[in-house]
């Protein structure tokens, strides 16, 4: 699957909250349930930024929660980046602020200037309550950072939960299970045989239109489990994409 050239309306509208996230030094949250296509949104930002003419490069992070703590969150993206020395030795009682001006330091020598949280409703409020003080004191000291969090959670529990975080954040994207237009957008970007399929549906032929909707109702258009489909299928690339094929395929699929 090639992140950078799938285009959906969902993956489009993320760049576009990027883009105004970078313009009004702001927060943007990408929010859906499992499966819905947050994580291909975050890879697609990440390998198109070089593209999109912003400022300085991006860092994308999935987060878990190890531990909760104010501290946590930057730890880890300090630990990711290879950085922290001495304050992240054993479990170091560093506090925020000075693990936030060594975050920034990496920072500006790395020339990140967007940082993509993947799964960041995995981390506690505290730990997000520490990642908004490193946000705060990025542009106190003349190094605005741009900001996207996604996560599967009601942006409530977490988002909502932390006023500091929730009035910083500019705007709100939701992803959701494809649509059928969304579905033969996403295999035409995956090459063949789903490229063929799709051409012959928009042709009108019965066949394939009839292989496609049940490709769609067996995945109930769920990115992550039609990219299941997808990389079952292609392990039997000589095989016809029937109904037959595509029950058989749908059958591993439960049964793996």
């Amino acid at each position: 699957m090639n992140t950078e050239i799938l285009s959906t309306p969902f993956i489009e509208r993320c760049v576009a909250l990027l883009k105004n996230c970078s313009a009004t030094e702001s927060i943007g949250a990408i929010i859906g349930g499992n499966g819905t296509g947050k994580s291909c949104a975050m890879r697609a930002l990440e390998l198109r930024y070089g593209k999109l003419g912003l400022p300085g490069i991006c860092f994308r992070y999935r987060c878990c929660q190890i531990e909760a703590g104010a501290t946590r969150g930057i730890r880890d993206l300090l630990l990711e980046l290879g950085a922290g020395g001495a304050a992240l030795m054993n479990g170091g009682s560093a506090s925020v602020q000075v693990l936030a001006r060594i975050a920034i330091r990496e920072f500006k020598q790395r020339n990140i200037r967007t940082v993509l949280l993947d799964e960041a409703d995995q981390w506690s409020v505290q730990t997000l309550a520490g990642l908004i003080s490193l946000y705060d004191l990025c542009k106190e000291k003349g190094y605005p950072v741009t900001l996207i969090v996604a996560g599967a959670e009601r942006h409530e529990r977490w988002i909502g939960a932390l006023p500091a975080m929730r009035s910083r954040t500019l705007h709100f994207e939701n992803s959701a299970n494809l649509n059928e237009k969304g579905m033969a957008s996403v295999l035409k970007s995956w090459g063949e045989p789903f490229a063929g399929l799709v051409a012959r549906v928009e042709s009108g032929e019965v066949s394939a239109k009839r292989v496609f909707l049940r490709i769609f109702k067996g995945t109930s258009g769920n990115f992550r489990r039609l990219f299941y489909f997808a990389e079952l299928a292609k392990q039997d690339s000589g095989q016809k994409i029937d109904t037959a094929f595509v029950d058989a395929v749908l059958a591993k699929m439960v049964n793996s």
